[in-house]
């Protein structure tokens, strides 16, 4: 399995539009072979602050979204809403 997680900083005025484009993110990525989940998780402390938790099967899977239409459209349109360009790692799960 591989995992990516990634913090997105939105800005204020713009948190429904980010929660928007991170939902519809999750909804696209089903239609992915390889997918398994995702979970879309607001900071206790900052609601600010969204991390992204993304299962697939392994990295392949998560680079063809990477490198997917999906993933640039919504990225194109949600680009203001962000205060710094999303932080993600990926991890690969070992037994």
């Amino acid at each position: 399995m591989y995992v990516v997680v990634s913090h997105h900083y939105v800005i204020a005025e713009q948190l429904e539009v980010g929660q928007q484009a991170l939902t519809e993110m999750h909804e696209a990525m089903k239609n992915y072979e390889g997918f398994i989940n995702r979970h879309n998780l607001t900071a206790d402390d900052n609601s600010l602050h969204i991390t992204s938790v993304t299962y697939w099967q392994n990295k392949i899977h998560a680079q063809a979204w990477d490198d997917g239409p999906d993933r640039a459209r919504i990225r194109g349109y949600s680009s203001g809403c962000w205060t710094e360009p999303p932080y993600r790692t990926g991890f690969t799960q070992f037994e």
